[in-house]
């Protein structure tokens, strides 16, 4: 069951990521948007395959980390569009 819920989850991430890659112009804006975003992702993954059997304080670090990288993300987002 639980790969089944993963499958659901992995199946539109890839048609996401794929369809981004080939519906946008490979600008430098693109590819540091990309870039920025790889920490949000590398922390999503993370938190999904945590299971109940791992200690909460490494939940929480992942859980702080998603929150960081997202401001990262926000941060950096905001940056581009200000200076283009």
């Amino acid at each position: 069951m639980v790969t089944f819920s993963m499958l659901l989850f992995w199946i539109p991430v890839c048609i996401g990521v794929i369809s981004f890659f080939y519906f946008t112009k490979r600008s430098r804006k693109a590819i540091i948007l990309v870039l920025s975003f790889l920490p949000s992702a590398f922390f999503i993954i993370k938190i999904i395959k945590h299971t109940f059997y791992q200690s909460l304080s490494a939940l929480n670090f992942y859980v702080v980390g998603l929150f960081l990288s997202l401001i990262l993300f926000i941060v950096v987002l905001r940056y581009l569009y200000k200076n283009y």
